[in-house]
């Protein structure tokens, strides 16, 4: 007799190779070129010098005042003649005892880098070239950052292990069910699961999807790890809600009902997308069908492509290889731009390649390691996927896949490989994204509120409070914070911190965007820093 499969029961195995060591070198680089502003300087003059003094001095090289700065009475924005030797112009006013110094103009680009302290090591968001990798083989991360960094009312779905949703790096950005009362025996939204407060448990039938493996709280971590805490990592999206559906066990492993449990949870709990870093297994219609159901709720999946070195042209490899219009299919690359050699690929089956070779990420505990397969290439690409409804939530989740698809990095080494023939790129990603369309004809513009006065020393972190900031007919959507010592940030949370390597005032500038991302006044006030440690 003929023996057959249970397709229901078929086990589904996650997709990584774990790599233990310690942290990565870094090589040096050199930075971009200096530029500066052609015919402007910068001069500070001694306290109590007579205006008609610096009028002087200006006049003898046909320089005029363009501008003066409120909490430094002594500096001056210094226009000069077209055509000005910048050199001979900064030799011109230091030939005065009253200068104190004159300096270039430079131009500050804003590129947003987080404070999180093994941010150097993330070679897939930022690649300098860190272990002898490939300078900007990398998904432009930091780049895509400058404009948004995420919306902390995104839901998205983790199907995998559970979340570890009590990690120091993960635990602000863990979806609630704000429907549900914790603990209180009921279900109180009507949705089929008593006390589904962070999620639900497939695995084992409970309402705690705390992850018992560490698969989840790693693919977690780089599509969603808090950005700019000060601590661990980042993810590609810096705030969203993570919602955890946990189907796979403690071995890693699970069955196909309870995959279609899983995905349906995420639909009907609103999840925008979910990532999915696990197959296995033959086809299944059920599964097909669960999947079809969240794309027509306008959910996208975002699926490891596998870790088999084979084609799933030829050899389908599910859930990745549905034809599903709403399965965005990641293969992986590593740090020098090559295919995995264990990533399988598709010339018409898998869509995108993302960096998956030794990424570190969030764990148990709170702890940090390493780990390589497709299933690290996922959460790259759903990170990027978040991004772009963070900066455009009217947009449709095909509509995402397009662009995700259509802005992609192409390599020769998934040329002919992928559908793209290339890596997802964070920042081209947002810069084809339109702007949201703001629904209200008549919004009025936020109105930004930087606290303060701040004190503290050089040196130590400072917490800056934006909390006063409001919108008078919507919500504060970003912070936009210039330190006033060529530091600038971005960020989604009222609060940020900041060190100074140098004593004295500095006047910091607030503005904030609502959600119609219309930009309100700068707010101003002041750090004054003494000296400390250095």
């Amino acid at each position: 007799m003929k023996r057959t499969k249970n397709i229901s029961t078929l086990a589904i195995v996650i997709l990584l190779t774990v790599f233990f060591g310690g942290l990565l070198g870094t090589k040096l680089v050199s930075g971009p070129p200096e530029e500066y502003v052609p015919d402007k300087l910068l001069v500070k003059f001694q306290p109590g010098t007579d205006r008609s003094r610096i009028d002087l001095i200006n006049e003898r090289i046909g320089a005029v005042i363009e501008s003066d700065f409120r909490m430094d009475p002594d500096l001056f924005l210094i226009r000069l003649p077209e055509d000005s030797d910048l050199g001979r112009a900064i030799d011109h006013y230091l030939g005065f005892t009253e200068v104190k110094y004159a300096e270039k103009n430079w131009i500050i680009h804003a590129v947003v880098i987080p404070n999180d302290t093994s941010f150097n090591i993330l070679w897939g968001m930022h690649n300098t070239g860190q272990s002898g990798g490939k300078v900007d083989a990398d998904i432009d991360a930091p780049e895509a950052w400058d404009t948004i960094t995420g919306d902390p009312n995104l839901v998205i779905a983790s199907i995998d292990t559970g979340v570890n949703y009590s990690h120091p790096d993960l635990s602000n950005n863990i979806w609630t069910n704000d429907d549900e009362i914790q603990n209180n025996g009921k279900d109180d939204d009507n949705n089929g699961f008593i006390d589904d407060y962070h999620g639900w448990n497939f695995a084992y039938n409970n309402n705690n999807p705390m992850d018992d493996h560490s698969h989840g709280s790693h693919t977690s971590g780089t599509m969603a790890a808090e950005g700019d805490n000060g601590q661990g990592v980042a993810g590609v999206v810096w705030s969203a809600k993570v919602m955890s559906v946990k189907f796979l066990n403690s071995y890693g492993s699970g069955t196909t009902d309870n995959a279609v449990k899983a995905v349906d949870y995420a639909t009907e709990n609103g999840a925008r997308l979910s990532n999915n870093s696990w197959g296995g297994g033959g086809y299944s219609q059920a599964l097909y069908d669960a999947i079809e159901r969240a794309n027509q709720a306008g959910s996208l999946f975002v699926a490891a492509a596998g870790n088999n070195y084979s084609n799933n042209d030829y050899s389908p490899f599910y859930p990745a290889s549905y034809n599903n219009q709403n399965i965005l299919s990641v293969a992986a690359t590593d740090r020098y731009d090559n295919k995995a050699n264990f990533s399988n690929y598709g010339a018409t089956t898998v869509d995108v390649g993302a960096p998956g070779v030794d990424i570190y990420s969030t764990t148990l505990g709170a702890s940090y390691g390493y780990m390589s397969g497709t299933s690290m290439a996922s959460p790259h690409a759903a990170g990027v996927c978040s991004l772009i409804w963070a900066y455009n939530p009217n947009l449709t989740h095909l509509d995402v896949k397009d662009i995700v698809m259509n802005s992609v990095r192409p390599i020769p080494a998934l040329s002919g490989l992928t559908v793209t023939g290339g890596v997802v790129n964070a920042q081209e990603a947002i810069a084809q994204t339109p702007p949201a369309q703001c629904p209200n004809p008549d919004n009025q513009a936020p109105v930004a509120n930087a606290g303060g006065p701040y004190n503290g020393p050089m040196n130590k972190n400072i917490t800056f409070n934006g909390s006063g900031s409001y919108d008078p007919d919507g919500s504060v959507k970003q912070y936009r914070w210039d330190f006033g010592d060529g530091s600038r940030a971005s960020t989604n949370k009222s609060t940020i911190t900041h060190a100074y390597s140098a004593e004295g005032t500095y006047q910091v500038t607030l503005t904030v965007l609502d959600d119609c991302y219309t930009q309100s006044s700068p707010g101003t006030t002041t750090a004054r820093i003494k000296g400390g440690k250095k």
